[in-house]
């Protein structure tokens, strides 16, 4: 089969419309097509996509599917067409790399529906990691550069953080049972937790236990969940655009607070100075979502 492994079961299922049941059944008792497995279970192809939905066509027509089995992919074009199907295969699986666009398109329509149909589709479609960077930091990008050219309303801009806090929270929400807890929050007066959301996204992608807090929180609240969880690292969003001294007062006080083992990751910081700042508080400093993966990777992460 030509094309790289790239869609697993679920997606597979709504792409094909055959119910995930019927396509264990069919891989197992007729052995139609033959996925990759990695740890998080089966991965089909595109050229397996354009099979299945091939063999749901003509099943749909009145086929048996255990006489489908016993041809190859030209003998089932050429049943497709005898049958009088449209074309000899049907169209190639569309991809979702522009989905992040759709979502832009109907925020910018204020069609929250279709936004949140699209999410779910791509969602659906990518694997935890590809939907954090080929789908949640690019619109994320295309709100903050909308947003200070001033092409975004209010409205706009919290219907996007609202749609992103869904897909983040379905992610998170996702995660697998796991000792490694890491904390997620931003200080008193840090508001901008976009950038967090997707770096608790990631951790749930590489297989940590993310304990998403929220905004706001001052050190004392985060230290004590730090406490109660065993966690072994507060992630802590901070830009320093409210109040860059009440933020490394924040970071200081719950570097103090914690215990030793307990690592603080800061991220967020524009300014270099408030980022040298904050690594003098006690922090490690996050430049990127890239260096943040080598972290959680320390942590026993896995991509």
């Amino acid at each position: 089969m030509q094309g790289s492994a790239q869609y697993p079961i679920g997606a597979v299922s709504k792409l094909t419309g055959i119910p995930v049941d019927t396509l264990r059944a069919w891989e197992r008792r007729y052995r139609l097509v033959t996925p990759e497995r990695d740890e998080r279970g089966r991965l089909y192809s595109d050229d397996h996509v354009r099979k299945l939905r091939l063999l749901r066509m003509l099943v749909e027509r009145g086929h048996s599917i255990g006489r489908l089995s016993r041809l190859d992919e030209r003998a089932l074009s050429d049943l497709a067409t005898s049958s009088g199907a449209a074309a000899v295969a049907p169209p190639a699986p569309e991809r979702p790399g522009s989905g992040w666009r759709t979502v832009a398109d109907a925020v910018e329509r204020f069609d929250a529906a279709a936004a949140d149909r699209e999410l779910r589709r791509v969602a659906a479609i990518y694997r935890p990691r590809e939907l954090v960077h080929e789908v949640m930091l690019p619109l994320m990008r295309w709100v903050g550069d909308a947003w200070y050219a001033g092409r975004l309303t209010v409205a706009q801009e919290h219907l996007t953080s609202a749609l992103l806090h869904g897909v983040a929270g379905t992610l998170v929400g996702a995660a697998r049972e796991t000792p490694v807890r890491l904390l997620f929050a931003t200080p008193p007066g840090e508001r901008h937790e976009l950038g967090l959301l997707a770096a608790a996204a990631l951790a749930a992608a590489g297989g940590l236990a993310p304990v998403y807090l929220g905004a706001e929180l001052p050190a004392a609240e985060v230290a004590a969940a730090a406490a109660r969880s065993g966690a072994r690292a507060a992630v802590v969003a901070a830009t320093g655009v409210a109040d860059p001294a009440l933020a490394i007062a924040e970071i200081g006080e719950l570097r103090r607070l914690l215990p030793g083992g307990v690592e603080v990751l800061t991220g967020g910081a524009r300014d270099p100075r408030f980022g040298a700042a904050l690594r003098d508080a006690g922090a490690t400093q996050v430049p990127d979502l890239e260096r943040f993966e080598q972290d959680l990777a320390r942590h026993g992460a896995r991509f």
